[in-house]
């Protein structure tokens, strides 16, 4: 999933929330109201993902990531650097389930 992240989640994502949807809300707002626009959707369209306790701090975290993403393109004007912090954020994430999924037995065991 790592490789992934990188190749595929973070330029798609990235492509379609900061270019697309963010760009073109950029075009008819300030960036002001078009990155949290941009950000609740990215945010809402990541509820089908969800299972169990604690979506609404799940939704929470991914909104405010999404911000940190817009703000990022903002800034930068370059929409290489949120694709890059979010494949690697991905990829953090991915890493620690893991490294904490394949070291539980060696810890039970131990």
């Amino acid at each position: 999933m790592i490789p992934l992240s990188y190749l595929l989640v973070g330029p798609g994502e990235e492509l379609l929330f900061r270019g697309a949807i963010q760009g073109r809300l950029r075009s008819e707002f300030t960036p002001t109201v078009a990155i949290p626009i941009a950000s609740a959707t990215f945010a809402v369209l990541h509820v089908s993902s969800l299972s169990g306790d604690g979506k609404l701090v799940y939704l929470g975290g991914v909104f405010l990531i999404a911000l940190v993403l817009g703000v990022l393109y903002e800034y930068t004007e370059n929409l290489a650097v949120p694709a890059l912090v979010h494949a690697t954020y991905n990829a953090v994430q991915f890493g620690v389930a893991y490294f904490s999924l394949s070291s539980a037995p060696a810890v039970l065991l131990g």
